[in-house]
Parts: C-alpha cells; sequence; structure tokens
C-alpha cells in the first residue's frame, strides 16, 4: 500500500477522503462515493500487514516498512435461496461473508494505480499477484450449516459462507511465495511469459517475481528496508532464523533483556481471562 492515514478504530470514514494521500483516479473516485468501502479496504491492509510480519518474521524482508491504515468496518450480508446438494431442506442465511462483494471492492481499489497495456512489466505483475492473493481468499471458502428440527434431526439447515482464518490464507501465500516464478515481457509488453522458456506458464494462484529481491541487508530507503543490525536471532538455527543468516555474516551479541507478560492467569465464568503482568529477564541474541 502507498498511502497512510492516522488514527485506526476512531476515524470517521468521511474524513478518509480528506486525509488519504497519494490516491489514484478511480481509487480518490471510490473514496469520495464509497469512504465505508475503502475504510474497511484500509482495516484489510492493516490486517495483511501484520500477517505478512508473522510470515515473514524470520527472514531479512519481514515487512517492517508499511503504511498505516485505518477505519471501521462496513458488514455486508447477502442472504440466496437455492439448495446446492440437491436437498430441499436447505436455506441461505445467518451472517454470511459476502466474498463477491469484498472481491469486487477490492479489485476496483487495488488494481487501479496499475494499468494494463502500457508495457510496465511491474504493473502486469503487480495485477497478476492481486488476483492471486484475492483467490487465496475466495477460492477457500466454505460453507457452514447449522441443524434444525426435533432431537438434532436436521431436517432443516441453515446454511451460510464463511472465509477461511486469516492465518490459513497467509500460510498459503507463503507457500506460494517460495515457489515464485520469473516472468518477463512478451514483444508488446502486453502480456508475460516464464522467464525460463523450458517452464509451463504459471497459473492464476502462482506468485509472479520480474526482478530478484536486493539482500535486505542495509538500510535501503528506496526499497522501505531497515536492514537487519538489531534483529533477534536463533544463535542455534541453521534456517533463515539462525544468526548466521538472518546476520548476513556480520556475527551477533547476546544481551539480557527484562519484558512483561502474562502470567497467573485465571478463567473466571463466564466468560473472562484475567492475567497478572509478570517481569521475566530473557538472554535475546541480537544482529551487528
Amino acid at each position: 500500500m502507498e498511502w497512510a492515514v492516522g488514527s485506526p478504530l476512531v476515524m470517521d470514514p468521511t474524513s478518509i477522503c480528506r486525509k488519504a494521500r497519494r490516491l489514484a483516479g478511480r481509487q480518490a473516485e471510490l473514496c469520495q462515493a464509497e469512504p465505508e468501502v475503502v475504510a474497511e479496504l484500509a482495516r484489510g491492509a492493516r490486517l495483511g500487514v501484520r500477517e505478512c510480519q508473522f510470515q515473514f518474521r524470520f527472514r531479512r524482508w519481514n515487512c517492517s516498512s508499511h503504511s498505516k491504515a485505518f477505519g471501521r468496518i462496513l458488514q455486508q450480508a447477502r442472504v440466496r435461496t437455492g439448495s446446492p446438494d440437491g436437498s430441499a431442506a436447505w436455506e441461505w442465511g445467518g451472517c454470511g461473508d459476502d466474498v463477491d462483494f469484498g472481491d469486487e471492492k477490492s479489485r476496483l481499489f487495488m488494481d487501479a494505480r496499475h494499468k494494463r497495456g502500457r508495457g510496465d512489466i511491474r504493473a502486469l505483475v503487480q495485477l497478476h499477484n492481486n488476483e492471486a492473493g484475492r483467490l487465496a481468499v475466495r477460492s477457500h471458502t466454505r460453507t457452514e450449516c447449522k441443524c434444525h428440527g426435533l432431537s438434532g434431526s436436521c431436517a432443516l439447515r441453515t446454511c451460510w459462507q464463511k472465509l477461511p482464518p486469516f492465518r490459513e490464507v497467509g500460510a498459503r501465500l507463503l507457500e506460494r511465495f517460495h515457489g515464485a516464478s520469473r516472468v518477463m515481457g512478451t514483444n508488446d509488453g502486453k502480456a508475460l511469459l516464464p522467464a525460463v522458456r523450458t517452464l509451463k506458464p504459471p497459473g492464476r494462484a502462482d506468485l509472479l517475481y520480474a526482478a530478484d529481491s536486493p539482500d535486505f541487508c542495509a538500510p535501503n530507503r528506496r526499497t522501505g528496508s531497515p536492514g537487519t543490525r538489531g534483529r533477534a536471532c536463533n544463535s542455534s538455527a541453521p534456517d533463515l532464523s539462525g544468526c548466521d543468516l538472518l546476520c548476513c555474516g556480520r556475527g551477533h551479541r547476546q544481551e539480557s533483556v527484562q519484558l512483561e507478560e502474562n502470567c497467573l492467569c485465571r478463567f473466571h465464568w463466564c466468560c473472562v481471562v484475567q492475567c497478572h503482568r509478570c517481569r521475566v529477564r530473557k538472554e535475546l541474541s541480537l544482529c551487528l
């Protein structure tokens, strides 16, 4: 995301458009016409950034450079009638997630900054990856049902569509990231081809890239990388979270820090968990 405004959760949706910066033309139009929708998109962007930080927490680039998002939720629900499994005793109901509505508004806003057909490979890659992200959500929605009837006979079921847990979506996209395909533009600049001609073209759900990433070891304002100096690492791990790789060969130091964390938690009927805050001392390995 390339736009940022202020405090989440307390901002009036109608003030979003006045405070947002660098909106493309169609983005600005949507913001003026449906500020509540843009507020929800911004909330989703915040959620996406937090999930990105979790999934990349052991990598040199850990989504630490990001913009702030804002806003409250505009909930949309749609009720249908019908029977996808052929049973007559079935109906749509409840507060189902309106996936089509979210997909449409996400496409209108997120794709507005990138125009097809201008020979811009980066734009084509971004548009493809935007759609792959939407597909990771849309293709894994599930139908949940609740039975009604005497003694749980399930003579009638009320069903609704539910989105997959966002942590599940993030894990799925991380797998796609690890298997991302490098692509290049066609001669007319309007389509993408595998950079290695012998490989099959990537599918709609695959993630793409057009150039290798920098190493993210040192701060770089252009890429938004803060570098890895001061990052906590695992001195005994051989993988990406290990100090050897995460610290880019610069070494690491040990530091004893005092932290606060929840402790002595108790469940009170019904339904509150109350915890004390305890100070604990931990030994951390930090990149030089």
